[in-house]
C-alpha cells in the first residue's frame, strides 16, 4: 500500500516454514516503499520508493536479524531517482542498479563496505526507458537488462568495470 511507510519483518520457522510477524521497520522516508533487495552478504536491504523518489538502506545484524536504518539516497542530479522502482544489485556486491520511472532512467549506485551507496553515473532515455519499472543483473554481472512499460521494450547494458574501455581492455 503506497500509504504505509514500512518494512515488514518475519522470522522463519526452519522446521515448518511458518512465518512470525516482527517489529516492522517504519520511518517516514518508507513512505510508498514497493522494492526491495538483499546484498549478497545478507548485511543490507536496499528499498526503493516511487512515491518518495527515494532508496532507502537498511542494515541487517546477521546475529538476530534485527534492522536499523542506515543511508537515504534522495533524488539529485547525480541520481536521477523520480519514481525510483525496480532495484537489483550485482552478484559481487558492489554496484547497485534503480530503475526511475518518472526520470525514464537508470541510475547506478557503488556500493561500499559499510553498506552504503554512492550514485557513480545515470542513463537516461525517455525513449527507450519511457516508465522503465524492472531491472535484473545477469549470473556474472556482466549485463544488465530493463523492462520499459511505455516504451514497450526490454533493454539491455553491458556492465562495464571501471577501469576497462568496454571491451574487457584495460584503459591507459
Amino acid at each position: 500500500c503506497h500509504e504505509a511507510s514500512t518494512v515488514a519483518h518475519f522470522d522463519r520457522n526452519p522446521d515448518n516454514g511458518s512465518l512470525a510477524a516482527r517489529d516492522p521497520i517504519e520511518r517516514a522516508d518508507l513512505h510508498g516503499a514497493e522494492f526491495i533487495v538483499i546484498s549478497p552478504d545478507d548485511r543490507h536491504l536496499y528499498v526503493t520508493s516511487p512515491v518518495e523518489d527515494n532508496i532507502v538502506v537498511l542494515a541487517r545484524n546477521p546475529i538476530d536479524g534485527r534492522m536499523s536504518h542506515l543511508q537515504t539516497v534522495k533524488k539529485s542530479s547525480s541520481a536521477p531517482l523520480k519514481g525510483a522502482a525496480g532495484i537489483t544489485i550485482s552478484p559481487d556486491g558492489q554496484l547497485v542498479f534503480v530503475a526511475s520511472r518518472t526520470d525514464d532512467s537508470i541510475t547506478v549506485l557503488k556500493r561500499d563496505k559499510q553498506g552504503r551507496l554512492e550514485p557513480v553515473s545515470a542513463r537516461v532515455d525517455p525513449k527507450g526507458l519511457d516508465w522503465v519499472n524492472g531491472v535484473a543483473v545477469s549470473n556474472d554481472g556482466r549485463l544488465l537488462y530493463s523492462a520499459a512499460v511505455q516504451s514497450n521494450a526490454i533493454s539491455s547494458f553491458r556492465v562495464v568495470p571501471r577501469g576497462e574501455d568496454g571491451c574487457g581492455l584495460p584503459c591507459p
